[in-house]
């Protein structure tokens, strides 16, 4: 539970960097792809970046509140 939160967190700021920066965002996907656990969420955000996040935003705030309860 507690490594979902956390890999929100890089992810979105990752996101909204890589978004503006088309140039920028082929040496950003170098890293990523070295590990195994971001290249399949930067994937799914670069061929819609509106559907991911939206579906991210309510699975953290569900799993936040049933760790505060």
């Amino acid at each position: 539970m507690h490594s979902t939160p956390r890999i929100f967190q890089p992810v979105l700021s990752t996101i909204p960097s890589s978004v503006p920066p088309p140039s920028s965002g082929n040496s950003t996907a170098r890293p990523p792809l070295a590990s195994p656990m971001r290249p399949s969420p930067i994937e799914q955000y670069r061929p819609s970046p509106v559907h991911p996040p939206q579906k991210i935003q309510p699975v953290a705030r569900t799993s936040r509140a049933m760790e505060v309860r």
